[in-house]
Protein backbone atom coordinates (compact mmCIF):
# COMPACT_ATOMS: atom_id res chain seq x y z
CA UNK A 1 0.00 0.00 0.00
CA UNK A 2 1.18 3.51 -0.68
CA UNK A 3 1.44 6.26 1.42
CA UNK A 4 2.83 9.20 -0.79
CA UNK A 5 3.58 10.23 -4.37
CA UNK A 6 6.30 12.23 -5.69
CA UNK A 7 6.19 14.40 -8.66
CA UNK A 8 8.93 15.98 -11.35
CA UNK A 9 7.75 18.94 -12.40
CA UNK A 10 9.10 20.08 -15.60
CA UNK A 11 7.79 17.89 -18.45
CA UNK A 12 5.66 15.68 -15.49
CA UNK A 13 3.26 18.35 -13.96
CA UNK A 14 4.39 21.48 -16.61
CA UNK A 15 4.32 20.94 -19.98
CA UNK A 16 7.05 20.77 -21.87
CA UNK A 17 6.29 23.71 -24.05
CA UNK A 18 6.99 27.49 -23.05
CA UNK A 19 4.31 30.23 -23.50
CA UNK A 20 6.18 33.71 -22.44
CA UNK A 21 5.27 36.08 -24.46
CA UNK A 22 7.49 38.73 -25.82
CA UNK A 23 10.83 37.37 -24.28
CA UNK A 24 12.89 34.80 -23.70
CA UNK A 25 13.60 33.25 -20.37
CA UNK A 26 17.21 34.77 -20.74
CA UNK A 27 15.88 38.42 -21.65
CA UNK A 28 13.24 37.61 -19.31
CA UNK A 29 15.89 37.30 -16.44
CA UNK A 30 18.05 40.34 -17.87
CA UNK A 31 15.04 42.13 -17.32
CA UNK A 32 14.35 41.24 -13.97
CA UNK A 33 17.80 42.20 -13.01
CA UNK A 34 17.73 45.81 -14.78
CA UNK A 35 14.38 46.27 -11.70
CA UNK A 36 15.77 44.81 -8.94
CA UNK A 37 19.28 46.37 -9.11
CA UNK A 38 18.18 49.52 -10.38
CA UNK A 39 20.39 50.00 -13.10
CA UNK A 40 22.59 48.19 -16.23
CA UNK A 41 25.30 46.16 -15.99
CA UNK A 42 27.14 44.42 -19.10
CA UNK A 43 27.35 41.02 -16.99
CA UNK A 44 23.58 40.60 -17.10
CA UNK A 45 23.17 38.44 -20.02
CA UNK A 46 26.07 36.12 -19.40
CA UNK A 47 24.34 35.50 -15.66
CA UNK A 48 21.09 34.79 -17.34
CA UNK A 49 22.47 32.50 -19.25
CA UNK A 50 24.79 30.67 -16.32
CA UNK A 51 25.54 27.17 -17.44
CA UNK A 52 25.15 24.07 -15.19
CA UNK A 53 28.03 22.28 -15.03
CA UNK A 54 28.11 18.48 -15.27
CA UNK A 55 30.25 18.32 -12.33
CA UNK A 56 31.62 20.70 -9.66
CA UNK A 57 34.90 20.00 -7.53
CA UNK A 58 34.94 16.53 -9.31
CA UNK A 59 31.01 15.74 -7.81
CA UNK A 60 28.65 14.67 -10.24
CA UNK A 61 25.07 15.82 -10.36
CA UNK A 62 26.56 19.02 -7.73
CA UNK A 63 24.90 22.09 -8.19
CA UNK A 64 26.22 25.79 -6.60
CA UNK A 65 24.29 27.65 -7.88
CA UNK A 66 25.26 31.00 -5.62
CA UNK A 67 28.88 29.97 -5.76
CA UNK A 68 28.88 29.84 -10.01
CA UNK A 69 26.82 33.47 -10.01
CA UNK A 70 29.68 34.88 -7.88
CA UNK A 71 32.65 33.12 -10.03
CA UNK A 72 31.57 34.32 -13.34
CA UNK A 73 31.16 37.77 -11.62
CA UNK A 74 34.51 37.38 -10.80
CA UNK A 75 35.79 36.60 -14.58
CA UNK A 76 34.00 39.73 -15.04
CA UNK A 77 35.81 41.85 -12.45
CA UNK A 78 32.85 41.73 -10.23
CA UNK A 79 33.00 41.21 -6.77
CA UNK A 80 30.14 40.66 -4.53
CA UNK A 81 28.86 40.29 -0.78
CA UNK A 82 26.46 37.36 -0.49
CA UNK A 83 23.58 39.59 0.23
CA UNK A 84 23.94 40.97 -3.96
CA UNK A 85 24.49 37.59 -4.86
CA UNK A 86 21.03 36.49 -3.08
CA UNK A 87 18.98 39.37 -4.95
CA UNK A 88 20.69 38.71 -8.36
CA UNK A 89 19.67 35.04 -7.77
CA UNK A 90 16.27 35.58 -6.85
CA UNK A 91 16.28 38.13 -9.49
CA UNK A 92 17.01 35.08 -12.34
CA UNK A 93 13.77 33.20 -10.79
CA UNK A 94 11.00 34.12 -13.47
CA UNK A 95 7.91 33.49 -11.65
CA UNK A 96 6.60 29.84 -13.44
CA UNK A 97 3.33 30.96 -14.25
CA UNK A 98 4.46 33.77 -16.79
CA UNK A 99 5.64 31.34 -19.20
CA UNK A 100 4.89 27.37 -18.10
CA UNK A 101 1.01 25.41 -18.17
CA UNK A 102 0.36 22.77 -16.12
CA UNK A 103 -0.32 19.43 -18.32
CA UNK A 104 -3.88 18.31 -18.75
CA UNK A 105 -4.77 16.40 -15.54
CA UNK A 106 -1.85 17.48 -13.65
CA UNK A 107 -3.63 19.62 -11.05
CA UNK A 108 -6.79 17.30 -10.67
CA UNK A 109 -3.91 14.05 -10.06
CA UNK A 110 -2.63 16.30 -7.30
CA UNK A 111 -5.96 16.74 -5.91
CA UNK A 112 -6.94 13.35 -6.48
CA UNK A 113 -3.64 12.19 -4.10
CA UNK A 114 -4.86 14.31 -1.45
CA UNK A 115 -8.31 13.30 -1.32
CA UNK A 116 -7.41 10.15 -0.71
CA UNK A 117 -4.99 10.79 2.06
CA UNK A 118 -1.68 10.81 0.05
CA UNK A 119 1.03 12.81 0.80
CA UNK A 120 2.56 14.39 -1.93
CA UNK A 121 5.87 16.02 -2.29
CA UNK A 122 7.56 17.89 -5.52
CA UNK A 123 11.34 16.85 -6.21
CA UNK A 124 12.77 19.37 -9.25
CA UNK A 125 16.03 19.99 -10.95
CA UNK A 126 15.85 23.92 -11.35
CA UNK A 127 18.63 26.34 -11.18
CA UNK A 128 17.16 29.30 -9.91
CA UNK A 129 14.30 28.64 -7.69
CA UNK A 130 13.95 27.67 -3.72
CA UNK A 131 11.33 25.80 -2.42
CA UNK A 132 9.47 29.05 -1.12
CA UNK A 133 9.83 30.43 -4.53
CA UNK A 134 8.10 26.77 -6.20
CA UNK A 135 5.46 27.22 -3.79
CA UNK A 136 4.43 30.31 -4.60
CA UNK A 137 3.90 29.33 -7.98
CA UNK A 138 1.90 26.54 -7.33
CA UNK A 139 -0.14 28.83 -4.96
CA UNK A 140 -0.60 31.28 -7.64
CA UNK A 141 -2.10 28.05 -9.46
CA UNK A 142 -4.27 27.24 -6.55
CA UNK A 143 -2.52 24.10 -5.36
CA UNK A 144 -0.72 25.09 -2.57
CA UNK A 145 -3.02 22.62 -0.36
CA UNK A 146 -2.18 19.64 -2.40
CA UNK A 147 1.77 19.39 -1.73
CA UNK A 148 2.88 18.71 1.63
CA UNK A 149 6.78 19.03 0.62
CA UNK A 150 8.87 20.28 -2.07
CA UNK A 151 12.65 19.62 -3.37
CA UNK A 152 14.44 21.91 -5.32
CA UNK A 153 17.95 21.46 -6.65
CA UNK A 154 18.98 24.70 -5.48
CA UNK A 155 18.01 24.20 -2.09
CA UNK A 156 19.54 20.37 -1.97
CA UNK A 157 22.81 21.45 -3.61
CA UNK A 158 22.29 18.14 -5.18
CA UNK A 159 20.63 17.71 -8.80
CA UNK A 160 18.57 14.54 -9.89
CA UNK A 161 19.59 11.79 -10.27
CA UNK A 162 21.50 11.75 -7.04
CA UNK A 163 19.63 10.25 -4.30
CA UNK A 164 19.97 13.18 -2.41
CA UNK A 165 17.26 14.70 -4.08
CA UNK A 166 14.40 12.02 -3.25
CA UNK A 167 16.11 10.93 0.43
CA UNK A 168 15.55 14.72 1.63
CA UNK A 169 11.84 14.12 0.28
CA UNK A 170 10.89 11.02 1.93
CA UNK A 171 12.72 12.40 4.57
CA UNK A 172 10.27 15.57 4.80
CA UNK A 173 7.38 13.65 4.18
CA UNK A 174 8.24 11.07 7.01
CA UNK A 175 7.67 7.88 4.58
CA UNK A 176 9.76 4.71 3.75
CA UNK A 177 10.25 4.73 0.25
CA UNK A 178 8.88 1.34 -0.33
CA UNK A 179 5.37 3.03 0.44
CA UNK A 180 6.07 5.74 -2.27
CA UNK A 181 5.61 6.47 -6.12
CA UNK A 182 8.16 8.36 -8.16
CA UNK A 183 6.07 10.08 -11.26
CA UNK A 184 8.24 11.61 -13.96
CA UNK A 185 9.32 12.01 -17.33
CA UNK A 186 12.91 10.86 -17.47
CA UNK A 187 13.80 7.15 -17.43
CA UNK A 188 17.63 8.18 -15.91
CA UNK A 189 16.54 11.07 -13.74
CA UNK A 190 13.30 9.78 -12.06
CA UNK A 191 12.42 6.02 -12.70
CA UNK A 192 15.68 5.32 -12.30
CA UNK A 193 16.90 6.54 -8.87
CA UNK A 194 13.59 5.88 -7.57
CA UNK A 195 13.64 2.61 -8.25
CA UNK A 196 17.39 1.99 -6.82
CA UNK A 197 16.02 3.24 -3.43
CA UNK A 198 13.01 0.79 -3.59
CA UNK A 199 10.15 3.26 -4.95
CA UNK A 200 7.82 2.54 -7.43
CA UNK A 201 7.76 4.52 -10.65
CA UNK A 202 5.75 5.65 -13.22
CA UNK A 203 6.97 7.27 -16.34
CA UNK A 204 5.16 9.62 -18.08
CA UNK A 205 5.86 10.30 -22.19
CA UNK A 206 7.60 12.84 -23.43
CA UNK A 207 10.51 13.95 -25.54
CA UNK A 208 13.82 12.90 -23.51
CA UNK A 209 15.00 10.83 -25.00
CA UNK A 210 15.79 7.27 -22.69
CA UNK A 211 19.27 7.27 -21.61
CA UNK A 212 18.45 4.31 -18.37
CA UNK A 213 17.28 0.63 -19.34
CA UNK A 214 15.19 1.01 -15.67
CA UNK A 215 12.12 0.11 -16.33
CA UNK A 216 9.43 1.81 -14.79
CA UNK A 217 6.11 0.22 -13.48
CA UNK A 218 3.56 1.43 -15.19
CA UNK A 219 4.15 3.81 -18.15
CA UNK A 220 0.99 6.62 -19.09
CA UNK A 221 1.04 9.13 -21.87
CA UNK A 222 -0.77 11.91 -19.91
CA UNK A 223 -1.47 13.15 -16.10
CA UNK A 224 -5.25 11.83 -16.62
CA UNK A 225 -4.34 8.87 -16.93
CA UNK A 226 -2.37 8.52 -13.76
CA UNK A 227 -5.32 8.08 -10.51
CA UNK A 228 -5.96 4.82 -12.29
CA UNK A 229 -2.44 3.36 -12.09
CA UNK A 230 -2.48 4.69 -8.42
CA UNK A 231 -5.75 3.25 -7.56
CA UNK A 232 -4.06 -0.43 -8.20
CA UNK A 233 -1.75 0.15 -5.50
CA UNK A 234 -3.97 2.08 -2.35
Amino acid sequence: MIRAVLFDVGGTLLREETYLLGATWDERRVQRLREALGRDEPWYMAVAQLPEPEEHEGQRHRQETRLWIRSLLLEHGVTTTDDEVERIRAACCVPSLEGERPREGALAALRWCKERNLMVGLVTNVLWRTAAESLADWTSRGAADCIDTIVTSLDARWRKPHPAMFERALSGLQVAARDTVMVGNSRAADVAPAKALGMRAVLIRSREGSTSDTAPDAVISEMTELPAVLERWL
